[in-house]
């Protein structure tokens, strides 16, 4: 994808929370974004990157990240898991985004996103066999029926 080098500029802004710094985006580009209980639009590399410095207003990290190129390279698929804190206090998201080059620019003129829900994060104290052992576990409802696998 001729966008390579746009869609890294995008992945360090999500890193390091400086969408507004960041200059991927063509003049006519457009997002249409899917996410929980709500479906936007953005147009203009603008209104883009007031969205996503909202999305990614702090600094986080990729657990997850994939990449893969669509439409003869037209186009690139990222796939990620990002986590950061607001406030002191864990947050994770799931992403995907289908980014779409603008010919012969190197700039995104369309940018796809799914997202799944941002939600604080209670990072486990224990691994899920120390849990069972300590019988943790047991006193969940009978509703939840997650089988343990472990060594």
């Amino acid at each position: 994808m001729e966008s390579t080098g746009a869609v890294d500029e995008f992945l360090h802004a999500i890193e390091n929370a400086t969408i507004g710094d960041c200059q991927v985006w063509s003049a006519d580009a457009s997002l249409d974004a899917t996410v929980p209980n709500c479906r936007l639009h953005a147009d203009g590399a603008g209104a883009i990157r007031a969205e996503y410095a909202r999305w990614f207003a702090d600094p986080g990290h990729f657990d997850e990240l994939n990449r893969y190129q669509v439409d003869s390279g037209s186009s690139e698929l990222i796939e990620y898991t990002v986590s950061w804190q607001e406030n002191g206090v864990p947050h994770a998201a799931h992403h995907m985004h289908l980014l779409t080059a603008k010919d012969g620019q190197g700039l995104l003129r369309r940018t796809l996103a799914s997202v799944a829900a941002r939600r604080h994060v209670r990072l486990p104290a224990r691994t899920p066999l120390a849990l069972w052992r300590t019988g943790a576990l047991g006193r969940l409802p009978d509703c939840i029926n997650q089988p343990i696998v472990g060594s």
